[in-house]
This record gives structure tokens, C-alpha cells and sequence, in this order.
């Protein structure tokens, strides 16, 4: 039975500069940069909360990515797409954050000053600060049977390729 506690990892992050635009503060934050082969730095929808995700490490990418290249949908992508949607699909099947919501890859932090979503990224910086994300993990999705698997991947396969928003 998996805990209630997320574990948590420590990792170094490179921080970027952000502007809100709705009350013009500028701060800086950790930012969503390649920074291994495979991993993920991600923020849960509702609160922006960090998660990390080691894809070599985690056994139910493999599954997920065999299901999705297996779906019909998915031969007449390219190469880079078809990888695009993959790796948006196995952030977004992994267990809720805390906060209740999903992870997400392209989600910017909320504003420290005035809470607002509406913030853009400046620039990286050369700063780097130690945080500990959120380890992603798949204790729902192991807990499924194939058949529910197959429809998981294939809604959010579909969900990312037509660029549509919300959770399920």
C-alpha cells in the first residue's frame, strides 16, 4: 500500500526570471530545463507544486510507451510528435499531487507576490538552487487493468494532439 507521504527527491535546478504581468514583479524560480536524459521537472496544475519524474528509472513509462505506439492514432504522426504527446501522456497519468490535481509539463509558477497565473518567462539565469520536487509516481496507473490502461493513454493522446485543456 503506497504512503500518503510523497517522497521527495533533491535535485540542483537552474532558476529563471519571471515577470507577472498582472502586478509587474520580477522573481526568480526553477524552471523547466532539460537537465538529464529523461527527466522531467513539472508543477501540479492547481498549485504549481514541483515534481520530478526519472522516465529510465520508472518501469510503467515502458508500458505506456508501448501501448501509445501500438494505438492506430498514432502512425500517421512523425517521430517528434508522436515523442512530443508520449512524454506529455506519462506526466499526466502519473498519481495526483498533493494539491488534488495533475502534473503537468508546461505549467509556469503562480506569482509569489500577488498569486496570479499570468507570468511569462524571462529568461534562464545561471543560478542553480537546491529543491525537493515531488518524485512522480504510478501507483494508480499499476493498479489498472490493460483494458483501462489502453483508454487512459488514448484520451490523453488525444487530449495533447488537439491541444485541449482541463483534466479528466
Amino acid at each position: 500500500m503506497p504512503s500518503d507521504t510523497p517522497e521527495r527527491v533533491e535535485v540542483e535546478l537552474q532558476q529563471a526570471e519571471f515577470h507577472c504581468k498582472a502586478c509587474s514583479h520580477r522573481f526568480e524560480l526553477p524552471t523547466n530545463c532539460d537537465f538529464h536524459y529523461g527527466e522531467h521537472v513539472v508543477r501540479s496544475e492547481k498549485l504549481g507544486e514541483l515534481g520530478r519524474l526519472h522516465a529510465l528509472d520508472e518501469p510503467a513509462i515502458d508500458e505506456i510507451i508501448e501501448i501509445a505506439n501500438a494505438l492506430p492514432s498514432m502512425a500517421r504522426l512523425s517521430a517528434h510528435t508522436r515523442n512530443n504527446l508520449i512524454g506529455e501522456t506519462y506526466i499526466a497519468v502519473a498519481d495526483v499531487a498533493p494539491d488534488g490535481s495533475r502534473f503537468a509539463s508546461g505549467r509556469k509558477p503562480d506569482c509569489p507576490k500577488c498569486g496570479s497565473r499570468y507570468v511569462s518567462e524571462l529568461r534562464g539565469t545561471y543560478n542553480f538552487q537546491t529543491f525537493n520536487p515531488i518524485r512522480l509516481r504510478y501507483h494508480s496507473w499499476n493498479g489498472m487493468v490493460s483494458a483501462e490502461k489502453v483508454a487512459l493513454v488514448d484520451y490523453w493522446l488525444e487530449h495533447f494532439r488537439d491541444g485541449r485543456s482541463g483534466t479528466r
